[in-house]
C-alpha cells in the first residue's frame, strides 16, 4: 500500500494528465513509454522500486492507466523495533537480501510477466537513507544495462505529496501542502 502512495500518482499524473508542470525525467518517461518503438505491441510496463528507509518495496504499474498489477514489500520493522531504532548498515543489507524476491514476485504476481517486458524502471532516488537508497538505485541500473530500460527517478518526498492528486481527482495544480519527515 505505502508504495503505491510513493509511485503511482507521479505515473498517473505523468500517464493520464501530462502537462507542462510534469519535471524532465518524468517528460523523458513520457515520450519513453508512448513514442517508443520498444514493444511496440505489447503493453508498457514499468517496475517501481522504493528502497528509501526500511521496506523493500516493488510494484509493476501498466502505463496506459496507471493500473498497479501487482506490489510486493519486504518490511524490516520488527528487526528494527527490536534494535530500538533502524541502524542504516542493517536496512541495508535487509534491502540486498530481498530485493530479487521481492522484483520476482511481483513479475510472477503480476502473470509471470519478464524483466524484458519491461519499458521502464523506477526508483527512488532521494531524500532517505543513503545506503538503502543505494540499494535500489544499483538494482534499477543494472535492470536498465541487462535490458536496455530507461530509469526514472523518482523523489520521495515529491511522490507523497503527489499522492493528493490520485486521492482526490477534482485536485489541480497549483495546491499546498504540507509534509512532515524526520525522526522526533
Amino acid at each position: 500500500m505505502i508504495f503505491k502512495l510513493l509511485l503511482l500518482p507521479p505515473l498517473i499524473m505523468l500517464l493520464g494528465r501530462p502537462s507542462t508542470w510534469v519535471q524532465p525525467p518524468l517528460r523523458a518517461l513520457f515520450r519513453c513509454l508512448h513514442f517508443s518503438s520498444h514493444h511496440l505491441q505489447q503493453p508498457k510496463l514499468v517496475l517501481g522500486i522504493e528502497t528509501s528507509c526500511d521496506d523493500t518495496g516493488i510494484a509493476l504499474l501498466r502505463a496506459s492507466d496507471g493500473a498497479i498489477l501487482a506490489e510486493v514489500t519486504a518490511s524490516q520493522t520488527a528487526l528494527h523495533v527490536s534494535n530500538g531504532g533502524i541502524i542504516p548498515p542493517v536496512a541495508r543489507d535487509l534491502h540486498r537480501s530481498a530485493i530479487d524476491r521481492c522484483v520476482g514476485e511481483c513479475l510472477k504476481t503480476a502473470g509471470d510477466i519478464s524483466a524484458r517486458d519491461l519499458s521502464a524502471v523506477a526508483v527512488t532516488l532521494r531524500p532517505g537513507l543513503s545506503l538503502s537508497l543505494l540499494v535500489g538505485c544499483q538494482y534499477a541500473k543494472k535492470l536498465s544495462a541487462k535490458y536496455r530500460l530507461p530509469v526514472v527517478p523518482i523523489h520521495h518526498m515529491e511522490a507523497h505529496a503527489l499522492t493528493a492528486m490520485h486521492q482526490y481527482d477534482q485536485l489541480r495544480f497549483p495546491f499546498l501542502c504540507l509534509l512532515i519527515s524526520g525522526w522526533l
